[in-house]
């Protein structure tokens, strides 16, 4: 496993996500990462080179939905309209700046 996984990093993570976890869900979110990080690794061991690429099937059965289940797919009327006011999108944020959004970096500086 190539990322290290430990207490610290989940907390890192909680204080991101701006989620307040115990020490006991700690300990288990740190299981379920590890275990979702080794899943990771086992699938880049599987051999894809001969695999096709796959388009989107619901694009390839459009006509069928549209024609034998009376489904459209009608896409909405591009319309211009008058764009949210600076002000009042960033009033909510926890911190901003010249109607910015600030946020703590998260990519360390290596």
């Amino acid at each position: 496993m190539s990322l290290n996984i430990n207490k610290d990093l989940v907390l890192h993570i909680s204080k991101l996500a701006r989620i307040k976890i115990s020490d006991e869900e700690v300990s288990e979110y740190e299981k379920n990462f590890k275990s979702i990080v080794e899943y990771i690794e086992q699938l880049k061991e599987v051999d894809t080179s001969k695999t096709e690429m796959l388009s989107n099937p619901m694009t390839l059965n459009l006509g069928y939905y549209e024609n034998a289940l009376g489904v459209s797919r009608k896409q909405r009327e591009d319309k211009i309209e008058t764009s949210l006011n600076v002000k009042e999108v960033v009033k909510n944020a926890p911190d901003s700046k010249n109607n910015e959004f600030r946020i703590q970096s998260v990519i360390e500086n290596s």
